[in-house]
């Protein structure tokens, strides 16, 4: 679909961008998988503003440029690599270690403050369309998942029935921090993967009745 920019967000290096989608094309049919993660923009929004687009509840992504404007603010890609130096993942109580404190230094990380008001302004344009502390679905997308010869779908964390901003932020981290699971550790070693290489979208989206809508 083709990229509006949100004017609200507009800056020299225009952050936010909505994406208009107008029919049933690669951006819906990847449902919450994050297109273009890779975008120099922290965050956007898809809408659908066709009247014979199919009924998606509004979402958002953040960016896998938000993930590594966060490492950078943070100095944790420097941390990071020093946590995973000698790391042999073979061996489970050193994987287990490297995979706690990988997590918990993102954990303790904050937001650089430009890209948390463009989290949470996305958040707050879906509340005012379904309401206060609007519940939503918070979830992991990789830069590197369903390649040909790997597939790391389910390696990273999901998290349902968020609620309120602060809350919602707290997902976030925890689907950032996700990226350092035990298991996607030792499956990007046993794939070849430089663990600092990989980056992570995070796809928000408005929980819909799952007795009034279906999949598939």
């Amino acid at each position: 679909g083709r990229i509006i920019r949100n004017q609200l967000h507009e800056t020299a290096k225009s952050f936010a961008a909505f994406h208009d989608v107008p029919e049933l094309n690669h951006h819906l049919m990847e449902g919450l998988k994050n297109p273009d993660t890779n975008k120099k923009i922290l965050t956007f929004l898809f809408i659908n503003s066709n009247l014979y687009s199919p009924r998606i509840a509004k979402r958002f992504a953040i960016t896998a440029d938000a993930y590594r404007r966060f490492l950078k603010y943070n100095g944790a890609d420097a941390r990071l690599k020093t946590i995973f130096t000698g790391l042999n993942a073979k061996n489970i109580w050193q994987l287990q270690k490297t995979g706690k404190a990988a997590r918990n230094l993102i954990l303790k990380c904050d937001f650089p403050s430009d890209l948390k008001k463009q989290i949470l302004d996305n958040y707050f344009i879906l509340e005012k369309q379904y309401g206060k502390n609007c519940d939503v679905a918070v979830r992991s997308s990789a830069t590197a998942e369903d390649l040909a010869g790997a597939s790391f779908a389910g390696e990273q964390e999901t998290y349902l029935n968020v609620r309120g901003a602060d809350k919602f932020l707290i997902a976030v981290k925890k689907c950032v921090a996700s990226l350092f699971t035990d298991r996607a550790i030792a499956y990007r070693e046993e794939k070849g993967f430089d663990h600092l290489e990989i980056a992570l979208s995070v796809g928000v989206q408005k929980m819909v009745r799952s007795d009034l809508a279906s999949s598939g």
